[in-house]
């Protein structure tokens, strides 16, 4: 029997229309199980657990201290005036007595005649010689040699002598010189000058002694 055209004509709607609900169906299925299996893969995330409440119990309020003490006044020392001054004891020398060493005695120098002309002569008496006038006055009797002047020399002469009780010098020697060429005029100045004895105790005494005479140009 021949199908008419307006049968054939509904089959073929309804044959696309059945394609195409499949079509989304099957389309609907696979992204249903695209989600499911996205879903399962991701990792759950964990639920924070609830916040913990603290049961603050009612405190008093905080008592204010009480007010520090004044600070302590410094101290100052007080200066009391001492009238005794604290020092190394005094000793006197003469009621010190020695108990155990025997007292020391100084030597009794002997006795001279005055005027004493013979004998050895002293070396160190109680008071020794001097020129009078001091040792200005034997350089005034001193003269520089020409010679010596002429060939520059200078230096110290060493004269050793002997003053007598009378002030007059004796046993006149040159000791040590720097040059022959000033000698001379260092034993005529020692002759020239005039002396003050030297005396032990009371007693004028021969003194010998030794004087270094400065020959210096200028």
């Amino acid at each position: 029997m021949p199908v008419s055209k307006k049968a054939g004509s509904t089959w073929r709607r309804d044959y696309s229309l059945h394609m195409a609900t499949g079509a989304v169906l099957s389309l609907s299925f696979v992204l249903v199980a695209a989600s499911l299996s996205f879903y399962r893969s991701e990792p759950a995330t964990p639920t924070p657990p609830p916040p913990e409440t603290v049961d603050l119990k009612h405190l008093p309020p905080p008592t204010k201290d009480a007010t520090p003490p004044p600070p302590a006044r410094p101290m100052v020392p007080q200066v009391v005036p001492d009238e005794r001054i604290i020092g190394p004891e005094k000793v006197e020398w003469d009621k010190l007595i020695l108990e155990d060493e025997p007292p020391v005695t100084s030597p009794t120098p002997p006795d001279v005649r005055e005027d004493r002309s013979e004998g050895e002569p002293f070396v160190v008496v109680e008071q020794m010689p001097k020129p009078k006038g001091g040792m200005k006055s034997l350089y005034e009797n001193l003269e520089y040699p020409e010679r010596a002047q002429r060939a520059g020399v200078e230096g110290k002469v060493s004269v050793r002598f002997t003053v007598l009780p009378d002030g007059s010098v004796t046993d006149v020697v040159v000791q040590k010189s720097a040059h022959s060429l000033l000698n001379d005029a260092a034993i005529r100045a020692i002759k020239k000058t005039v002396f003050l004895p030297g005396r032990q105790r009371t007693h004028r005494v021969p003194v010998r002694m030794t004087i270094p005479i400065t020959f210096k140009l200028r």
